[in-house]
């Protein structure tokens, strides 16, 4: 059994049922066919279906059926694992295709889902044998997390961001950037995780680009690593920034800005205010910071969970903000930013990447990571 399964509790297996039953319900469908990655490991407790990260979708899938049916439909060579491993304490019956046939017949996988149920009742969340595509309304069943979730995702996001901090203390000038990579991703991949972003830049690039992939140019005085990485389907957001001696004026004036414009942020995000409310205060925050128009320049974060980020804010998003849900936000001024991962609660809101071992300073109440000086 792998760890997520053990992480899974029956009380959230029962609580994500009933979301199904009530979306099938609402949708008027006989059942929901789930092949990505993200809603695998949402309707399996943390489960995974993929073999490679190059794609959303996985190599198996999970069939719901009205009359409350589980099933995992997958190749012959995939089902044993993942029935294994991943699925088979929570009551799935497996049902095996042979590969070549799902290779050679774009319609064996509608063929499977009849067998079971009628397929034109079925809605699925990718393109799979011309059934209707759901997952623009089943995605906000992903959105508020269950207490089991939210236990997996403390232990994530704070091991991602402890990852993200070693990389951070071990870099040293004339390290390339390629080299930094790999020290960040192994860093994370030893912890349990597995990057989906990995985002590093030096001196001027951290100025020039606002998504900096990696290059051989090598290290000067100033340095940023971020990332995206998953683990139980979950992602969790971090970013970092080290300088070699004490950063000059320029940079000292943005990340201060930068701090108070975020902790605003992180605490204005409360259940119930739209995506739209929040970019309205954003764009004030950043005037009053002497940045107008800043946010204009790169999107600043949004909601996140089982997709790096599930919806971005931009003026007008009608987005709601939900207790349990999870937020990355990561608001720049050229040459900063600002990233960690938190959780929306009922009565505050929680820093899931906070580590207590960054140095850090009080901004709005919280305490926000500073800029590391070596």
């Amino acid at each position: 059994m792998s760890l997520s399964n053990e992480a899974c509790q029956s009380a959230e297996l029962v609580e994500k049922l009933g979301r199904i039953d009530a979306f099938l319900e609402r949708e008027d469908l006989q059942g929901v066919l789930l092949g990505s990655q993200r809603n695998f490991a949402w309707a399996s407790c943390g489960g995974s279906n993929h073999v490679g990260w190059a794609t959303q979708d996985g190599v198996a899938f999970l069939l719901f059926t009205r009359e409350g049916g589980r099933y995992l439909l997958a190749p012959n060579n995939e089902r044993p694992r993942i029935f294994d491993e991943e699925v088979g304490s929570l009551g799935f019956e497996a049902v095996e295709i042979p590969w070549y046939e799902l290779r050679s017949n774009p319609q064996r996988l509608k063929q499977a889902v009849a067998a079971i149920t009628d397929p034109e009742g079925v809605g699925v969340d990718a393109a799979a044998g011309a059934m209707r595509n759901i997952e623009p309304k089943f995605a906000s069943l992903r959105y508020t997390l269950t207490a089991a979730e939210t236990g997996r995702y403390r232990v994530h996001a704070r091991s991602v961001a402890e990852a993200v901090e070693a990389a951070a203390r071990a870099v040293e000038p004339g390290m390339s950037e390629k080299d930094i990579e790999a020290l960040l991703a192994f860093n994370i991949i030893q912890r349990g995780a597995r990057p989906t972003v990995l985002l590093i830049a030096s001196d001027e690039r951290i100025f020039r680009y606002r998504h900096p992939l990696p290059t051989g140019r090598r290290a000067g005085s100033y340095v940023m690593l971020s990332t995206c990485a998953r683990r139980w389907g979950l992602t969790a957001a971090v970013t970092r920034l080290v300088h070699f001696g004490p950063p000059g004026e320029e940079i000292n004036r943005k990340y201060a800005a930068l701090q108070r414009v975020e902790a605003r942020l992180i605490a204005a995000t409360r259940p119930t205010f739209s995506g739209g409310e929040l970019m309205d205060k954003l764009a004030a925050w950043y005037a009053q910071e002497g940045f107008a128009g800043e946010w204009e320049l790169h999107h600043q974060g949004g909601a996140t969970g089982y997709l790096e980020r599930e919806w971005v804010i931009y003026p007008g998003s009608d987005a709601v903000v939900n207790a349990s849900q999870a937020f990355a936000w990561n608001p720049t001024i050229a040459g900063t930013k600002v990233e960690d991962t938190i959780l929306v609660g009922e009565d505050g809101n929680e820093i899931l990447t906070a580590t207590g071992e960054w140095p850090c300073d009080e901004i709005e109440g919280m305490q926000r990571p500073r800029i590391l000086v070596r």
